[in-house]
């Protein structure tokens, strides 16, 4: 199968290039730039997405739960019941909107922050080491100190 490649005018310089693809419409130097931009103007959540994202790990302790990794980067939201998928179809949308949930339920209980291992380890466990080891130092120092 060979590709046909036709002359064409790029919408944003003018200036003719060849294209590869049926929908270029930009010559190779103006699409990082076109792409850039494009996202700027016509998706604005994705700025507030990342706002929002950050206010709710700020104050759900900016931290993972579990091997208190501090590390932004990797910090998940999640949600305590695994029920993160059925809440996300619940609410219709995407994670804008879930971000926006819960930051207008006041941060609740049933979410927390972990680091992506943690997050992928319980999802595929159904637990999280740190949690059990965390569950057995907390039975020995009961057992060693009785209140």
């Amino acid at each position: 199968m060979t590709i046909k490649r036709k002359q064409k005018n790029c919408l944003n310089c003018k200036q003719d290039y060849i294209s590869c693809g049926q929908n270029q419409k930009y010559c190779y130097p103006c699409i990082p730039h076109m792409r850039y931009s494009y996202g700027k103007e016509h998706f604005p959540k994705t700025m507030y997405s990342r706002k929002y994202r950050k206010m709710v790990i700020l104050m759900l302790g900016s931290r993972c739960k579990n091997c208190h990794n501090l590390n932004e980067n990797v910090l998940e939201i999640d949600h305590v019941n695994n029920d993160g998928a059925s809440h996300k179809r619940a609410l219709g949308r995407g994670t804008y909107y879930m971000l926006r949930w819960i930051i207008a339920n006041n941060f609740p209980d049933s979410i927390r922050i972990l680091c992506y291992n943690c997050n992928c380890v319980r999802n595929t466990l159904g637990y999280c080491p740190h949690e059990r080891e965390q569950e057995l130092i907390a039975k020995q120092n009961s057992e060693i100190l009785p209140l």
